[in-house]
Parts: structure tokens; C-alpha cells; sequence
């Protein structure tokens, strides 16, 4: 399949351009909702998998226009577009799909729901879509304190040479990382704060690490309710926690040459 990919996490690209590689599809990947409908626009895909929250334009807006235009083209053949969303409440479902979209992942991405999704979506638009195939191997090392590696395995399908991949983006995306939270909480905006806690909650859950995920939405939560003084306690705290979790995904990746045995 020809998949278009719109998300702005560059973890969550990775994650998932790299399942549906592996699996023998092209990936296309763009960062916001309005590439997404040019992008549409310039070349025929068989499935989108569309972020809610970008920039310039959103998920359900970019679904909005591409639908419109599918009407005024007077096409018979309807894009599968797949939400792929933090959200997980009932009612952010029903949005999603009033928008025009025709399935709905939750993140942290789950390899076998996502596969599953993309196929039901396919289905409905009158298309085949085949290989729903996730059964992820059992772990063979004990995970580390500040991250869950089971679920971080299950995300990816128990590729562990991916889950390294996805790590390494973590731990070196750190630094720049974090000197853009402290400058957006330093100069209190607020607004860049809360969209990259957004985005770090996204990482975070995609590989099981509970307290900067925990951190990151107390910081996503207080940039929202415009409180600087909690915002800055909250990045105190993200910042704790990455300091605790980056060794541990280091000797995940890089593991001792000598374990002890």
C-alpha cells in the first residue's frame, strides 16, 4: 500500500513508518494537516493515518477538506483516513469520525490495533488490505526501572532493533529538548509549553515511561490553565524524570558487555 503519514512527533513518525515498512508499504510522511491535503491533492494513496493535534491545520480539519473535495471531484473512491489520537474518551471517538474519518487508533500506538485499524478502514472504503500480523515475541531481559519494556515491546510488535531506534531518538533528542521547554517556561509561552508536553506525553507513553509521562501532563495541564509558577514546577519535574530515565534507555540500548553470567 502507498500510506500517507500525518504526524508532527518525530518519535511517533518513526514508530510507525517503520512498522508499515516492514511490512513492504511506501510511507509518506508530512508534519502537519495542511501538507497532508496537498499531499492528497499531488498523488493517490490506499490509507492516511491522520494526527488530531498539528499545526496549521489539524487532523479533523485537513479530513474536513479532503472529504469536500472528494465531493467536488465527484469521485466514487473514498480515502481511508485513520485517526491516530492521545485522546481516548468516547465522545473524542465520535468526533473523529463525524469529521470523515472511517477508524481511530489511540496512542501510544499499539502495532496490532494499528494494523487492525488500517485494514477495518480500508474494508469499509471498499478496498482489500491484507497482513494483520502482530504477535510480538516475549522479552528476554528484565526491564528497566524507569521504562516498561514489555509494553514498549508490545508497541512494536516485539521488534526489539525498532524499540532501540525509538530510544535513540529519545535520549538524543533530550538536550535540544529541553532547552526549548526551559526557554518557552522562562519566557512564559505558555502555549509552545503546552504543545510540547503534548508531544512529550506521546513519546513517553509509547514507551511505557509512567513518571515523565506523569510530568509531562501536570506540565501540559498547567501551561493550558496559564499557570506559570505550576508550569515551571512541572518542567522541574519532566526534567527529574528524563535525567532518571535517560541512563536506563543508554544501557537498554547499549547494553554491559558483561552482564555477570
Amino acid at each position: 500500500m502507498n500510506v500517507l503519514l500525518a504526524e508532527d512527533n518525530q518519535i511517533n513518525q518513526r514508530l510507525a513508518a517503520a512498522v508499515l515498512q516492514r511490512r513492504g508499504h511506501r510511507v509518506v510522511v508530512v508534519d502537519n494537516g495542511r501538507k497532508a491535503v496537498e499531499a492528497v491533492g499531488r498523488e493517490p494513496f490506499d490509507a492516511v493515518l491522520m494526527d488530531i493535534q498539528m499545526p496549521e491545520m489539524d487532523g479533523l480539519e485537513a479530513t474536513a477538506e479532503i472529504r469536500r473535495r472528494e465531493r467536488l471531484a465527484g469521485t466514487a473512491r473514498r480515502l481511508p483516513i485513520i485517526a491516530v489520537t492521545a485522546h481516548a474518551m468516547p465522545d473524542d471517538r465520535r468526533l473523529c469520525l463525524d469529521a470523515g474519518m472511517d477508524a481511530y487508533v489511540p496512542k501510544p500506538i499499539n502495532v496490532s490495533q494499528l494494523l487492525a485499524s488500517i485494514a477495518e478502514a480500508v474494508a469499509l472504503c471498499g478496498r482489500w488490505c491484507g497482513e494483520i500480523d502482530a504477535a510480538a515475541s516475549p522479552p528476554d531481559r528484565r526491564p528497566p526501572a524507569a521504562f516498561g519494556e514489555v509494553t514498549a515491546l508490545e508497541g512494536t510488535a516485539g521488534d526489539r532493533d525498532l524499540l532501540c531506534e525509538v530510544l535513540a531518538l529519545v535520549v538524543d533528542s533530550w538536550p535540544a529538548d529541553r532547552k526549548h521547554l526551559e526557554a518557552a517556561c522562562r519566557e512564559a509561552r505558555l502555549d509552545v509549553l503546552a504543545r510540547a508536553a503534548h508531544n512529550y506525553q506521546g513519546a513517553m507513553g509509547n514507551i511505557a515511561a509512567r513518571e515523565a509521562l506523569q510530568q509531562a501532563m501536570s506540565l501540559e495541564s498547567a501551561a493550558l490553565e496559564n499557570d506559570p509558577g505550576a508550569a515551571a514546577e512541572a518542567l522541574n519535574g519532566l526534567c527529574r524524570a528524563m535525567d532518571m530515565l535517560i541512563p536506563d534507555l543508554q544501557r537498554y540500548i547499549r547494553p554491559p558487555l558483561d552482564d555477570g553470567a
